[in-house]
């Protein structure tokens, strides 16, 4: 039993000496660059903003970096010293869809992240059928509201069912404005901020309404 308990104790002091000693070797500073281009032409995009932003409990952007006119770019940084934070990466540019989550993997000095972005749709298509939640039967006359921010804030356009249930709009959204649908129906409970997807052309939002 006391080999046993010898054993276990070495295994343990082993398993924390390497953890220790990998932690060491870690590079100070960390290099990154790469090039990002549009995803259907393969043309380079200058002026991509890249965020490097740590995560630990939440989002915290730290810098802002930018693409070249060759889209090019290149930067370093210093990570904090904790084994329990991660640092990612996220790009935008206006009328592209944003990439996000982008992991910067901190054992390793320097490394390349090439980056397509695809172009952000100019026209969003929403349908989808509105149904009784117990019986499954079609709902008509169901009015779908369109608001700009959440819980309402700016009132946009309304829409509603047909006899079948169901409905289909087109959307052109506003840059940097989030989009949401709410359903309402006399007699039923009311089916709010469902958030529209503006990097997504088409949409499909099929909704069951419980009396």
């Amino acid at each position: 039993m006391k080999k046993v308990i010898i054993y276990s104790s070495l295994l343990f002091f082993i398993a924390a000496f390497a953890c220790i000693k990998k932690t060491k070797q870690r590079p100070t500073t960390l290099y990154i660059s790469g090039i990002v281009t549009d995803k259907q032409t393969s043309a380079p995009l200058d002026s991509v903003k890249i965020s490097l932003y740590r995560s630990h409990f939440g989002a915290l952007y730290l810098n802002d970096y930018y693409s070249t006119q060759n889209g090019r770019y290149n930067f370093s940084f210093t990570p904090c010293d904790s084994c329990f934070t991660s640092y990612y990466l996220e790009f935008t540019k206006k009328g592209y869809n944003t990439v996000r989550d982008q992991h910067i993997d901190l054992d390793k000095e320097y490394q390349e992240f090439n980056i397509a972005m695809e172009k952000r749709p100019t026209t969003l298509y929403i349908s989808g059928i509105v149904t009784d939640k117990q019986t499954s039967a079609p709902l008509d006359s169901v009015k779908i509201s369109l608001y700009r921010g959440y819980y309402g804030n700016g009132y946009d356009s309304d829409y509603y069912t047909t006899s079948n249930g169901k409905y289909s709009f087109s959307l052109t959204p506003t840059s940097s404005t989030s989009y949401y649908l709410n359903f309402i129906k006399k007699g039923y409970n009311m089916i709010s901020n469902r958030a529209v997807d503006l990097n997504k052309e088409y949409q499909e939002f099929n909704i069951a309404m419980d009396k």
